[in-house]
């Protein structure tokens, strides 16, 4: 009997060269304006930059767990500007993927449509996780709705590490996993925005040269709707998040 490979939301992930790798932050659908639908795999730029190939042709992206071959990157998704996040046409049966998403315990939970929701109310103090490449989970809580840095035209979402809690809410690799609160039911959890990277990295550096963690770690997260939106006009489609 043939087992069939899985490729899940959170797997490690690389280009091409094999030199840069990521997490595997969702699954989305793309959708054309001829209303033509195709399944997609979204990642951050900077792994989906790393595999462009020779006279520009897309990148082939790979789920390293078992070296299987998921697709091609989206070349319109890899822009200079905007997000760190890009897109690749999965290649391979999507009942073949894991697109579920899972609660702080590991709980495999339906993604809520409340996820768009939570970023009108209050955030500020909402916990919030991830489960990447290297972060399994990573927990955090949101300090800053609204974040805008200087220079850049995007908004952010500002994650600390929990007071007490011992692991990072996210480590190098972790790159468009996406965060997720609770639902306090506990029947879906809420996609709330996708991990960009570290704001205070060199304090959390020295932190960890001498093993005492008593710096925490500040990181940009985008929100996913944002995200997706800045997708849908690099390329001119619209993309929704996959949750089920």
């Amino acid at each position: 009997m043939l087992l069939k490979e899985f490729s899940s939301v959170g797997s490690e992930i690389y280009v091409d060269n094999l030199t840069t790798s990521g997490s595997l932050g969702g699954f989305a659908t793309m959708k054309t304006t001829s209303e033509t639908r195709s399944s997609c795999v979204l990642l951050s730029k900077h792994v989906a930059a790393a595999g462009k190939g020779k006279e520009g042709r897309d990148g082939k992206l790979v789920a390293k767990e078992g070296d299987r071959l998921l697709g091609y990157v989206i070349q319109d998704t890899v822009k200079e500007r905007g997000y760190d996040i890009a897109a690749e046409r999965l290649d391979v049966d999507i009942t073949t993927c894991d697109t579920v998403l899972k609660n702080s315990k590991g709980k495999t939970m339906k993604g809520s449509s409340k996820g768009k929701e939570t970023l009108k109310g209050s955030l500020r103090g909402r916990k919030v996780h991830l489960w990447g490449a290297k972060s399994k989970p990573g927990k955090g809580v949101v300090t800053i709705p609204y974040y805008i840095m200087e220079g850049m035209d995007e908004h952010y979402i500002q994650v600390e590490n929990l007071h007490g809690e011992h692991k990072r809410f996210a480590e190098p690799g972790d790159s468009v996993a996406i965060a997720c609160a609770d639902d306090p039911f506990q029947a879906s959890v809420y996609p709330v925005s996708m991990n960009m990277g570290i704001l205070n990295h060199k304090e959390i550096e020295e932190d960890n040269k001498r093993d005492i963690k008593t710096k925490r770690g500040k990181y940009l997260t985008a929100p996913l709707s944002a995200g997706l939106e800045q997708l849908g006009t690099r390329t001119g489609c619209t993309f929704d998040l996959t949750t089920e």
